[in-house]
């Protein structure tokens, strides 16, 4: 019988500590439910949630935390019930029977941006690390980068900080999260030494993109889920190679935004 457990059991197998790391793990239900279906998504939504008990999913991989009042990097203290938004969630769940198990840092080495650059067409990495990588590609614009990887992630838009006529070769990436203004401490360290002239980022902000502009690199912004899904699509299909025996299906991540 395959359980919640033996499906944990399959991930740790991509990290080198040989289990998931802290932020990971069951966040709702049991590890030891007998798995029937998995729908593997970015966030476990209501509509994902919905979409997952039509599919007679009983198991949701997600990538990011289920609730929004206790998310780790935004409340260090919170609030002692969940918001209205995030007991709809877990009712939902509840009434369903389903199990939530979040992969997150275990994957997104293995996962998440070998997808990405595999999507945009960079070549490997020179050099890598947990969210974040740097890769030196043919001389082209930043504007021609930006269609590139908007038609890649299948984007209507995307926004762009920088000259778009600069002609660059030394692309940086940082999925995620990590062009937000609280890890610019991470193109310090890792990105701006190797000499990275454009960053390609899930999402950023305005303080953020000033600190770009002050140090002469320019950002193409996709979206934290649209910078994450082709990998959790990889994630989807390595599942049903291991377990042929349950349905497995990815659910895309909505673009939550649209631009007039």
């Amino acid at each position: 019988m395959i359980t919640g457990h033996t499906v944990e059991q399959f991930f740790a197998t991509f990290n080198p500590e040989g289990r998931l790391n802290p932020e990971e793990g069951f966040l709702h239900g049991s590890g030891d439910q007998h798995v029937q279906g998995i729908c593997v998504c970015w966030m476990a939504t209501r509509f994902a949630i919905e979409h997952a008990t039509t599919q007679d999913c009983n198991l949701i991989i997600c990538h990011e935390a289920l609730t929004f009042y206790d998310y780790p990097v935004w409340a260090t203290d919170p609030p002692g019930q969940p918001w209205a938004s995030d007991q709809a969630r877990l009712d939902l769940l509840d009434e369903h029977n389903i199990s939530v198990l979040r992969v997150h840092s275990t994957v997104d080495p293995t996962h998440i941006g070998p997808a990405l650059w595999e999507a945009i067409g960079l070549p490997e990495p020179q050099s890598r690390a947990w969210a974040y990588s740097q890769h030196k590609v043919e001389r082209t614009a930043v504007g021609d980068l930006a269609i590139r990887t908007r038609q890649a992630l299948a984007m209507s838009h995307l926004r762009v900080t920088g000259d778009l006529d600069r002609i660059v070769s030394n692309v940086g990436t940082a999925w995620g999260g990590l062009g937000l203004d609280r890890h610019i401490d991470v193109w310090v360290e890792h990105l701006l030494p190797r000499g990275a002239e454009v960053l390609i980022v899930g999402e950023t902000n305005d303080f953020a993109q000033r600190f770009a502009i002050d140090n002469d690199i320019a950002l193409i912004e996709t979206c934290h889920s649209a910078s994450e899904d082709p990998g959790l699509r990889y994630l989807a299909d390595d599942l049903s190679r291991q377990f042929p025996e349950i349905s497995v299906i990815f659910r895309p991540q909505e673009i939550p935004w649209a631009t007039f």
